[in-house]
């Protein structure tokens, strides 16, 4: 009798610790469960929201797109050539992303001041240009040999596609206000407080073809973004 009874209590402790071992692997399944459905819920939600700022994304692009149809606009599209020409010589983002902003914008040469600054730091913009205007092709070489210097101070250049009488105009109804510095190299050389980073736009009938922004350097020549701006090809949009 005695050991029947103790197999039979052998045999309950098994089915017991059977019993409990069953009722923890059903716990630790359904916590699995939980967390693996709290983890699919999240996943869902994080897949909305992409979808939704995708969606957004695609609305904006569509309104601007008819914006610009509706204007006679067409839309603002970076060519291959572009694009490779901004990631290779614009490594700050937020510089590359206005400069891919601001081709296609119409521009108009009273946007921009040019010249001299007058501030007590003596800050300076290097010299306006335009294709058009006679005095700036000549002033052209100074600045590509600016470029060439030992410099670490950047400098704001502004390159328009103006019709010479409206460069003269705009010169004698700010004659006043503004002190044009001629860009002659001894000068440059002394030029030590320069603080404005330079911005070249390449505008074609009041459109920006090419806009760059960076420090000056002898990596990059002025003859060199001009071919970009106004080579055979349409480099800026497609």
């Amino acid at each position: 009798m005695k050991n029947k009874n103790g197999r039979k209590a052998i045999i309950i402790k098994f089915v017991m610790i059977a019993i409990l071992m069953a009722i923890l692997l059903i716990f630790m399944r359904t916590n699995v469960w939980r967390e693996d459905l709290d983890n699919r819920k999240e996943n869902d939600q994080i897949v909305q929201q992409d979808m939704k700022g995708i969606s957004e994304e695609q609305g904006e692009s569509e309104i601007a797109e008819s914006s610009n149809a509706e204007s006679g606009k067409e839309p603002n599209i970076i060519s291959q050539d572009i694009r490779y020409f901004l990631e290779n010589y614009i490594e700050n983002i937020e510089m590359r992303e206005y400069d891919i902003s601001m081709i296609g914008k119409n521009v108009y040469l009273n946007d921009f001041s040019i010249g001299e600054r007058e501030e007590p730091d003596g800050r300076y913009i290097l010299e306006f240009m335009s294709i058009d205007c006679e005095h700036c092709q000549r002033s052209m070489y100074y600045i590509e040999e600016y470029s060439k210097l030992e410099n670490s101070y950047p400098v704001e250049i502004y390159s328009f596609q103006d019709d010479p009488v409206d460069i003269e105009q705009w010169l004698a109804e700010n004659e006043k206000d503004v002190k044009i510095q001629p860009a002659i190299k001894s000068e440059l050389e002394k030029v030590l407080n320069i603080k404005y980073m330079p911005c070249f736009l390449f505008v074609e009938d009041h459109t920006v073809k090419l806009a760059f922004t960076n420090e000056i350097s002898s990596t990059m020549q002025f003859d060199q973004m001009l071919d970009l701006a106004y080579g055979g090809n349409d480099y800026a949009t497609e």
